[in-house]
């Protein structure tokens, strides 16, 4: 029988997601009236007041991902397993500093219970692994373009000591051309014990998670 295994495979993603927010805003101007009267108060003129109207727009917002990955994996034996893979991602909502990251994972497995030296405790012990496991993983669960300034026009613009507004264009946060991937590091080790043909089962783990450059 062939003991030794192994499983190789790559390829690449391509994601657009395309977010089309439409909105109605509905706006009213200053209502004003010019009244002229004679001097016994009757009315000679009045003024057109402004009109109300409706706004209409929205946003277009497309969302990008590229990735590479590959995977290798080996058994030997059913007795000892390994597999590694790396994944190199990239995100539109990122600048061009930090647009693309690393993330690669591994894991190893022992199947004690396929040592000849376990063979006397077969009879009532049916399962005896050990594994252990490292990763990082990517998230880019942010809003887009908050690498850089985006702007809106309209009545907010102040001018001068009585702080005037008129019409005009203004930043509508500060940009972050360092953002990056927030990652994830990942680590496991556990037993899994069968005990009577696996009539009883359980598995014993310590697991840690650490998360670097949280977004938020």
């Amino acid at each position: 029988a062939m003991k030794n295994k192994s499983d190789y495979l790559g390829g690449s993603r391509w994601n657009l997601v395309n977010v089309n927010k439409p909105s109605i805003d509905y706006a009213t101007g200053n209502y004003v009236q010019t009244i002229v009267t004679d001097k016994e108060g009757k009315i000679i003129s009045v003024g057109t007041p402004t009109i109300q109207h409706s706004v209409y727009g929205g946003n277009n917002v497309v969302h990008t991902i590229s990735s590479l990955f590959g995977r290798i994996s080996y058994n030997y034996d059913e007795k000892y397993m390994f597999q590694a893979t790396v994944r190199r991602d990239g995100s539109s909502r990122f600048g061009t500093n930090n647009k693309y990251g690393t993330f690669p994972s591994a894991s190893v497995g022992w199947n004690i219970m396929n040592e000849k030296f376990m063979e006397s405790t077969r009879d009532w012990l049916s399962n005896l692994k050990f594994r252990a496991s490292w990763g990082k993983n990517g998230n880019d669960n942010i809003g887009d373009f908050r690498y850089t300034v985006l702007t809106s026009m309209g009545n907010n613009v102040l001018f001068g000591k009585n702080a005037t507004k008129f019409n005009g264009s203004k930043a509508n946060a500060t940009a972050n051309p360092d953002l990056k991937w927030e990652e994830s590091e990942q680590t496991d080790i556990g037993f899994d014990f069968g005990f009577f043909g696996s009539a009883l089962t359980f598995s014993a783990d310590y697991y840690v998670k650490k998360t670097n450059g949280m977004l938020i």
